[in-house]
């Protein structure tokens, strides 16, 4: 690859492809069920009814508002939380093509910001 361009501008490329405009929400959201789903079968809905109740953070607003949703895995799983963020971003960029070490940084925050851009949700 050119040496030139940003890591955004490498996985703006790299991923394009595979995202169709308005799907990055989708896709975010599927990461996460899809990651959460890892930990057992009804982790995701004891999951998103916890955020819910205790966070007022539907699962909906998961990739509006995602550092809302990291530090609410943080309360709930403690230094669990790290395994399952890390979980979610290889989902993510194995839906989107994306090698997880072009990612940086590594974190949900940054997925759903590359998401946006390749969606074109900005």
């Amino acid at each position: 690859m050119n040496d030139s361009l940003t890591d955004e501008q490498v996985i703006y490329e790299s991923s394009k492809a595979n995202l169709q405009m308005g799907k990055a929400r989708e896709i975010v959201l599927d990461a996460v069920e899809r990651g959460l789903s890892a930990l057992g079968e009804n982790v995701p809905n004891v999951v998103f009814m916890n955020l819910e109740k205790r966070f007022s953070l539907t699962k909906a607003q998961i990739a509006d508002q995602p550092e809302q949703f990291v530090d609410a895995l943080r309360v709930m799983f403690g230094s669990g939380s790290v395994t399952v963020e890390k979980v979610i971003i290889e989902l993510f960029c194995e839906m989107i093509g994306l090698n997880p070490a072009e990612l940086n940084p590594s974190t949900l925050m940054h997925c759903v910001a590359v998401a946006r851009k390749i969606g074109g949700s900005d």
